[in-house]
């Protein structure tokens, strides 16, 4: 079943490549939707995709090293819109 979900990454996810990171992942697992960063420090992912799917690329979002360092993320799911085509970076 296809879900959509979005989740707010809390951390040390900004000014250090998190974004190209995650935008990567989306690859990997076949997933569409964007990654942005907010104003608070944190960054945004809209996922779309199969729900596992989804899951696994929320999984290895969780990126651990380098500069990036995820403390948090808080993920909200529902069902899928089909609204994305592809995945991308916002700025």
């Amino acid at each position: 079943m296809k879900k959509l979900c979005r989740a707010i990454v809390s951390g040390e996810v900004q000014g250090v490549g998190y974004r190209y990171f995650v935008l990567h992942q989306s690859r990997r697992f076949s997933v569409a939707g964007f990654v942005r960063n907010l104003d608070d420090g944190s960054v945004e992912i809209q996922a779309e995709g199969e729900e596992e799917e989804v899951k696994r690329f929320l999984e290895a979002a969780k990126m651990k090293g380098g500069f990036t360092r995820v403390d948090e993320m808080n993920v909200e799911w529902r069902l899928a819109e089909n609204k994305f085509t592809g995945f991308a970076i916002l700025r």
